[in-house]
């Protein structure tokens, strides 16, 4: 499930160069990177504290209480990215960099909110759940995106498969 994800996102890049062209393709890759670098911004490592403190919590209360502490914390932070997005788009440098600024915080967001969901099944030792979750999150939308645009049900644009990446997210 974890190489077929992975290779999703290179059969991403592999349909759109075949049927939108280099621009689009570059267009693709300058978006997967702010992606990546924002979902480990975002994040700020936080979920080593959290593994720390659920691995010590024995009772089912004591980790709840962790697991909704980490809820919180990573709400904060969505709202935050929210402000700093709104910010952004608001004083047009959003222009500066040519990326879709909503289209990178609802990925920003799903991403992380997805890995977050795995590495706390696989600390609640629910190994499946998180592969599927990852899985999921890593690229499988890829794989749909370009079934889905080489049937001729989608149009070869970007934007397909941000809505996908978010949807399976």
């Amino acid at each position: 499930l974890r190489l077929g994800g992975v290779g999703g996102k290179f059969a991403v890049m592999l349909i759109l160069a075949r049927e939108a062209g280099a621009h689009t393709v570059g267009e693709f890759a300058l978006f997967f990177g702010a992606v990546t670098l924002l979902t480990f911004v975002i994040g700020l490592d936080f979920h080593l504290c959290s593994i720390r403190e659920l691995l010590l919590r024995r009772s089912m209360t004591g980790r709840l209480r962790v697991v909704a502490a980490q809820a919180v914390v990573d709400g904060s932070l969505y709202i935050a990215a929210c402000l700093i997005a709104f910010l952004v788009w608001v004083t047009g440098l959003g222009r500066l960099t040519g990326l879709p600024i909503g289209w990178v915080l609802a990925v920003v967001i799903a991403d992380h909110l997805s890995l977050e969901l795995s590495r706390l099944f696989q600390i609640l030792r629910r190994p499946h759940a998180a592969n599927i979750i990852y899985a999921a999150k890593s690229g499988l939308w890829g794989w749909l995106g370009g079934a889905l645009i080489l049937a001729g049900l989608a149009a070869p644009r970007v934007t397909t498969f941000y809505s996908l990446w978010v949807a399976c997210d």
